[in-house]
């Protein structure tokens, strides 16, 4: 029987396609209910195929995570990964070039600001986009190196396989716990959120500059409740990534146990506990009335260099963590009344009346019981009406 090629390749590295269908049965009508099944064969290049076969035996794992992190986006380039890769390399290359003139000429730039010659704000965004393009271009290489033929996991050392090296990798290099584990998706989200982490740290870092420069500038500057909004949400991401890549480390260590087939060791059931007693230690010793005093003095300091939001938050949490104290609360509709919020302020100062008239009446029934509980003394025959012999 015989059997024809389904096309003739043009070049010698396209595919090949058999029919595997008889040459006499082409002409052949088939039954109106039977389908024609048609079975083919791909045929790959024998040098494609030698080519994955060598990309699969090659010894380079251990090569590729340490230049995806090492070089960020000038390693899909070294490595030949992915589409667009000296573009990538040139726009990191150009980051790198304007932290390093950033960094270098940092007090001649500081000066400048200082002087009001180079505006605040525009500094504070470019230095923003740079850092997110970066970013991008390391977090781009971290996930072309995970998605590489030549990344196999299993051809790492053993060393670092073990579920402690990764969460000590994953500590040191963020991601790379994922990566080891064949999650380059999660590898590269995580690599993504070190560049919102370093610009808050940075932020939160020169706060006390960035306040007195920003007032200094005037009407030229960010407002001072915007500003204090840029210091919240600086916490706020700190605490978040900070969250995040913590857990990752852990993450990195169980997904990597699970892709090896191993089971949840004890020691990770210990540790969980450990975390979980030391949190319920945390809130049995916690004293709110300390806490509260503190809050309550770093408000008042905050007050004298024209803070408004923070002092106030500190204040509510204050107030919180310790009710009994008046002082929280009258501190508290201050700020309110200094931001022309008259409504929030006499609603503070209405319930602190409320409470205060009630323990007023609390007292008056208090006392008026403990003098109907006084028996009176009749007055003897050597005393007078005064009490006097």
């Amino acid at each position: 029987m015989a059997f024809g090629l389904r096309s003739v390749p043009k070049q010698p590295d396209a595919e090949v396609k058999l029919d595997l269908t008889p040459l006499g049965a082409r002409n052949q009508v088939p039954a109106p209910d039977t389908p024609v099944q048609v079975s083919r064969i791909f045929l790959e290049p024998e040098e494609e195929l030698r080519r994955r076969i060598k990309l699969r035996q090659s010894p380079r794992p251990f090569l590729l995570l340490v230049l995806s992190y090492v070089l960020g986006g000038l390693a899909p380039a070294v490595m030949d990964q992915g589409k667009r890769k000296f573009s990538w390399g040139l726009l990191t290359l150009m980051c790198v070039a304007a932290w390093t003139a950033t960094v270098w000429y940092w007090p001649k730039l500081r000066s400048w600001i200082e002087l009001g010659t180079l505006p605040l704000l525009p500094c504070m965004v470019a230095l923003g986009v740079v850092t997110m393009l970066g970013v991008q271009s390391w977090s781009r290489a971290v996930w072309l190196a995970g998605r590489d033929v030549r990344f196999v996991p299993e051809r790492l050392p053993d060393f670092m396989r073990h579920p402690v090296a990764i969460g000590l990798s994953g500590l040191l290099l963020p991601g790379a716990g994922y990566l080891i584990a064949g999650h380059p998706r999660r590898a590269a989200a995580l690599v993504w959120s070190m560049g919102p982490l370093a610009l808050a740290a940075l932020a939160i870092w020169q706060a006390e500059w960035l306040w007195t420069i920003n007032r200094a500038a005037g009407v030229q500057g960010l407002p001072l409740n915007v500003m204090e909004l840029v210091f919240v949400a600086s916490v706020a991401t700190l605490l978040l990534c900070g969250l995040i890549w913590s857990t990752s480390i852990f993450d990195g260590a169980r997904l990597s146990a699970s892709r090896a087939g191993q089971r949840a060791s004890a020691r990770a059931d210990w540790l969980a506990f450990a975390m979980v007693v030391a949190s319920i230690a945390f809130f049995v010793t916690l004293a709110p009335e300390k806490l509260a005093r503190n809050m309550d003095q770093l408000a008042t300091g905050m007050r004298l260099d024209a803070y408004r939001l923070i002092p106030l938050g500190m204040e509510q949490v204050a107030m919180r963590l310790d009710p009994s104290r008046p002082r929280y609360v009258m501190r508290a509709a201050e700020l309110h009344e200094m931001m022309n919020q008259t409504e929030a302020a006499n609603e503070l100062r209405e319930q602190l009346r409320t409470r205060w008239q009630e323990y007023a009446e609390y007292l008056l029934r208090q006392e008026a019981e403990i003098h109907a509980m006084v028996p009176l003394r009749p007055i003897g025959l050597g005393e007078s009406a005064e009490g006097t012999p």
